[in-house]
């Protein structure tokens, strides 16, 4: 026997309430996997939409030459009061999700660089160095390769800036 349309229109309105606890910590589940799976790869190219965000926020809202540029993993991305903490200095926030040492070197021109920054702080290497999901940790001396390569590459880039690296 079909449902009358009062019936009809009662399971429409309970059908998406009694959906959002399945549906809810699926989408949870689903954006903390897509997220681990970013964080073990070792393609940069992962997390070009992120960067084109920053891009774009740029574009809307350009940042003040030699400001601080404060770059790396999420330790950075999650620092929400780092413009009020660093006052009266201009201070951009550019961590993305698990970046890693090589990821910063790939993105290094359109996240860094291209504020031309009077000093660096960047915060990684701690997601290189991590032993889960598949991620292979790196080397002491793969680490000292990596963070050589960036520093001097910011050099070369930006002479006068100050770098400051935070110990992970």
């Amino acid at each position: 026997m079909a449902p009358s349309p009062g019936q009809a229109s009662l399971m429409w309105i309970w059908l998406p309430i009694l959906a959002v606890p399945i549906v809810g910590p699926a989408l949870v589940g689903w954006k903390i996997w897509d997220e681990v799976r970013r964080t073990i790869s070792e393609d940069p190219l992962v997390w070009e939409k992120q960067i084109r965000a920053f891009e774009k926020k740029e574009r809307r809202r350009p940042t003040a030459k030699g400001a601080v540029v404060f770059a790396g993993s999420s330790t950075i991305r999650f620092w929400s009061t780092l413009a009020r903490d660093m006052a009266p200095l201009p201070a951009v926030r550019r961590g993305f999700g698990g970046a890693k040492v090589n990821d910063v070197i790939h993105y290094m021109n359109r996240l860094i660089t291209s504020h031309d920054p009077a000093m660096v702080v960047l915060y990684i290497g701690a997601n290189d160095m991590l032993g889960f999901g598949g991620n292979r940790p790196k080397s002491v001396a793969q680490m000292q390769q990596l963070y050589d390569t960036l520093l001097t590459r910011l050099h070369d880039r930006l002479p006068r800036a100050r770098i400051v690296v935070l110990a992970t």
